[in-house]
């Protein structure tokens, strides 16, 4: 199944869906599809990377040891990004993200493991302790509420927030000063 997830990386498809092995518990699913240390080894990049003071540093540490796809200018606080699939996450030019932001790249149910890639435009706004569900686009200039749960596509200069997130309103050229 690691092929799967190789060939999935590299398409153009946003959701991945694969059978459950039930020879294995639930929990344990992952490792038919990752390296049993890849986890691990991004729980503990993904703590160290907490520290970072700047986030350019932050972002250039997640491209190179994640490989994440992150534009320029990205304003990182503490994020949290999946730590079995971080290289399904793309981030446009000067997006921020708030405090403890969550992106979740996999999931696993009583009968699937799915997998789902996350692309978050240009100056996209996420507020502290958002979670963003695997396969879900994010448009340019949006902004996402504080607290939020997105787990569908939010279109381009719009406002969301919630659990799970709705539409707020629509951002016009006025809304932005």
């Amino acid at each position: 199944m690691k092929k799967e997830i190789k060939e999935f990386l590299k398409s153009k498809e946003m959701i991945l869906y694969l059978p459950r092995d039930y020879s294995k518990d639930i929990i344990s699913q992952w490792t038919t599809c990752r390296n049993i240390f890849v986890a691990p080894i991004n729980f503990l990049l993904s703590n160290f990377a907490k520290i970072i003071p700047s986030s350019k540093w932050a972002s250039s540490f997640y491209r190179t040891f994640f490989r994440m796809k992150i534009g320029k200018n990205v304003g990182f606080a503490q994020i949290e990004p999946d730590y079995l699939l971080p290289e399904a996450i793309e981030i446009g030019d000067g997006s921020a993200f708030g405090w403890q932001t969550k992106f979740l790249t996999h999931e696993f149910t009583q009968d699937s493991q799915r997998f789902g890639k996350i692309k978050i435009g240009k100056n996209v706004l996420i507020g502290a302790f958002s979670t963003i569900r695997g396969g879900v686009k994010i448009g340019d200039n949006s902004i996402v509420a504080m607290c939020s749960f997105v787990n569908k596509d939010i279109p381009p200069n719009e406002v969301w927030g919630g659990v799970p997130a709705k539409r707020i309103k629509k951002i016009n050229k006025f809304d932005k000063k």
